[in-house]
C-alpha cells in the first residue's frame, strides 16, 4: 500500500464522495422502487440483520486467518501499517466493493457467466493487493519509468491472497443472498469494513502499526 499522505487522503475523499453518491441512489430506489439511470451498482438498502451477520462473519474470517498465521509462524512476517495508511484502509471497502462486487460482476447473462465473473473478480481482487508485491516508487511519484514491481510469493503472500479471495466470496454471498433481493452492496460494505478494522486492531495489538 502506498504510504503517501496526499494519495491516501485523496483516496479517502474519493471514497466519501462515492459513498455519498451511492447513498443518494439508494435513497431514490427506496422512495420510488426503481433505480436511477446510471445509478451505482447495488445502490439499494438491505436488511440490517444481513449486514450485521456479514460483519460478524468477516471478523470470524479475520480471526481464522490470524490463527493460521500464528500456527504457521508467519505472524512475524506481516507488513507494518503506518498511520498515514489508515485512511486508505477505511476507504477501501467503499471503492473496492463498488468496483469488484459491483461493476466487475455480470448478472444478466445467465448463472454460468455470473459464477465465472464472481471467481475471476475474486481472484483479481486477491492478487492485486500489494502484499508480496515489492514496489519501488521514485521520489517523484509520476516518474513512471523508474517504478519497479516484483512479486515475492512467500508464505504470508499466499495466506493473505487466500484470505482476500475468501473475503471476496463472502461479500458476493451477501450480495446475492436470498434475503437481499435488490442485490444491495450495503452488506458488502459492512463486511469489508469490519474485516479491515479487525485486521487493523490485530496488527495494533501485535505491534505492526507505527
Amino acid at each position: 500500500m502506498i504510504n503517501d499522505p496526499l494519495i491516501t487522503v485523496a483516496g479517502f475523499v474519493v471514497a466519501l464522495w462515492l459513498l455519498r453518491s451511492w447513498s443518494a441512489d439508494a435513497r431514490h430506489h427506496r422512495r420510488t422502487g426503481i433505480s436511477r439511470p446510471y445509478a451505482f451498482p447495488g445502490a439499494s438498502f438491505a436488511p440490517t440483520g444481513l449486514s450485521l451477520s456479514g460483519a460478524g462473519l468477516a471478523i470470524a474470517l479475520v480471526l481464522t486467518y490470524s490463527i493460521a498465521e500464528w500456527a504457521l509462524g508467519a505472524h512475524t512476517l506481516q507488513s507494518t501499517v503506518s498511520l498515514w495508511q489508515i485512511p486508505a484502509i477505511l476507504s477501501a471497502p467503499v471503492i473496492e466493493e463498488i468496483v469488484f462486487r459491483g461493476y466487475l460482476v455480470i448478472q444478466s447473462k445467465g448463472r454460468p457467466l455470473l459464477i465465472l465473473s464472481i471467481l475471476l473478480s475474486s481472484a483479481l481482487f486477491a492478487i492485486i493487493h500489494p502484499y508480496g508485491w515489492q514496489v519501488t516508487i521514485p521520489e517523484s511519484f509520476f516518474d513512471f519509468a523508474n517504478w519497479s514491481i516484483h512479486l515475492n510469493p512467500d508464505l504470508p503472500f499466499r495466506l493473505t491472497t487466500l484470505y482476500l479471495f475468501v473475503l471476496s466470496l463472502l461479500c458476493f454471498a451477501l450480495r446475492f443472498h436470498p434475503r437481499n433481493p435488490n442485490r444491495s452492496l450495503l452488506p458488502c460494505f459492512c463486511a469489508h469494513f469490519a474485516a479491515n478494522i479487525a485486521v487493523l486492531c490485530i496488527k495494533s495489538l501485535q505491534g505492526f502499526v507505527s
